[in-house]
């Protein structure tokens, strides 16, 4: 699993073409958000090692805990899942919310899906709070296939 991110510059705009390669054994997606409010010269805080499984249709695909070192993180939930018609959603009750999805029907190997944190645990709202370990956190596939759930903290803005 890779990931990638980019920090948009004032040039950027709905027209700007980004390209992003892989090797020709690599499966991927892309799929690009924006997030406001978020340390544009060091956005990333702190990211959870790979949760790697192969779950069964109505599996949990979970994230591992992550250490916060700034206060007011935002989390980010990222899951992915391979297997045709595959779908990932939120279990009830969970404290994330959707960000991006994208699916698996006709547009790439699996399926893909970001959610954050919006549990008022700290402040402002949406934010983790003090610092500290936050997660797992979790979400369910539709189909039997493998799996990976990673956590990002991403730094409030200056």
């Amino acid at each position: 699993m890779a990931a990638a991110w980019r920090i948009a510059t004032g040039s950027d705009g709905p027209s700007t073409t980004l390209t992003w390669g892989f090797s020709s054994a690599f499966q991927g997606s892309v799929v690009d958000t924006v997030y406001n409010n978020v340390n544009s010269s060091s956005p990333i805080d702190a990211v959870s090692s790979a949760l790697c499984t192969t779950g069964g249709a109505g599996g949990t695909i979970a994230t591992n805990t992550v250490t916060t070192t700034v206060a007011n993180d935002l989390m980010v939930g990222l899951y992915a899942a391979a297997s045709a018609k595959q779908s990932i959603s939120l279990p009830g009750g969970s404290p994330l919310n959707p960000v991006v999805s994208q699916d698996d029907f006709g547009v790439g190997p699996s399926d893909f899906n970001a959610f954050n944190l919006t549990t008022n645990i700290g402040s402002p709202f949406g934010k983790s709070g003090g610092t500290g370990s936050y997660g797992p956190f979790g979400a369910t596939q539709t189909q039997a296939g493998e799996s990976v759930g990673v956590l990002l903290s991403l730094q409030p803005g200056l």
